[in-house]
């Protein structure tokens, strides 16, 4: 077969799933199926080899790869992907599989972890708040039980953000974040400054304590107040977008109703 082949048509002597494979890309056609396949680096994947045993014992450690395309750099990034997107979108039979194809390519469970540790926080963040504490403590039981019982945990860390309601709110900080580095940081009120510093300057200056201007929240019912705290160049901006799933929802519904209250 021609790797370098871009036709449609079918040669005389090919299949139909060679005509599939001229429409891939060179680097997915030149991949290797087999330890067989590879040329050189015999002593690594050469038989009976280092790296041979691991792969035909199935025990494979944490490894950096480098290489040109076709060499598998990119094929577990993608594994990784699925599962991301999978857990994302609430599919916890999806989430299973690819997590086990991850376990099975000999992935730092340890790696593993962080990936869903910032799951916990980027696709499910205040829907369910306990997500990050149920992943972490995941971890700490996976570090001190190992493998392979240590796969109990991951599948209850995955299974657990699969089947939680989800929100992304959390991604507000970026918004505000981005509002600073290109107009900077606005003046603070100044009856939200320093009420120290504030008297200090009202004694010496002879004028009126902007602290006085302050209200305090707990001497209010609910412990709310209606308080400007942005400064009044983004006092009109929603950072925060609040979600409506799960733990979220009814912390909104409780400020909505606050807000309201008469």
């Amino acid at each position: 077969m021609d790797l370098f082949q871009n036709s449609t048509s079918k040669p005389n002597n090919s299949t139909d799933t060679d005509i599939g494979n001229h429409q891939e890309p060179l680097a997915t056609r030149m991949r290797h199926n087999s330890l067989k396949d590879f040329a050189g680096q015999k002593h690594l994947v050469g038989e009976g080899k280092m790296l041979y045993r691991m792969i035909e014992k199935g025990v494979i450690g944490s490894m950096i790869f480098y290489g040109p395309p076709s060499s598998g750099k990119t094929t577990l990034a993608h594994v990784i992907s699925a599962l991301i997107k999978s857990i994302r979108g609430s599919d916890p039979d999806a989430a299973l599989y690819w997590i086990s194809a991850i376990l099975e390519a000999g992935e730092d469970p340890n790696f593993i972890f962080r990936r869903l540790l910032i799951l916990a926080s980027e696709d499910i963040g205040l829907a369910e708040p306990n997500a990050i504490t149920i992943v972490n403590s995941c971890h700490e039981a996976y570090m001190k039980c190992g493998m392979p019982e240590g796969v109990y945990f991951i599948s209850h860390a995955c299974m657990y953000l699969s089947l939680c309601p989800k929100s992304n709110s959390l991604g507000g900080i970026f918004s505000a974040g981005k509002e600073i580095k290109q107009k900077g940081i606005k003046d603070i009120p100044d009856y939200l400054k320093d009420k120290t510093a504030n008297k200090l300057k009202s004694r010496y200056l002879d004028i009126e304590n902007a602290s006085d201007e302050y209200k305090y929240p707990h001497s209010y019912p609910k412990n709310w107040i209606n308080q400007q705290y942005l400064p009044n160049e983004v006092k009109e901006i929603s950072f925060y977008k609040p979600g409506s799933e799960g733990r979220e929802g009814l912390l909104n519904k409780r400020l909505d109703a606050i807000k309201n209250q008469k």
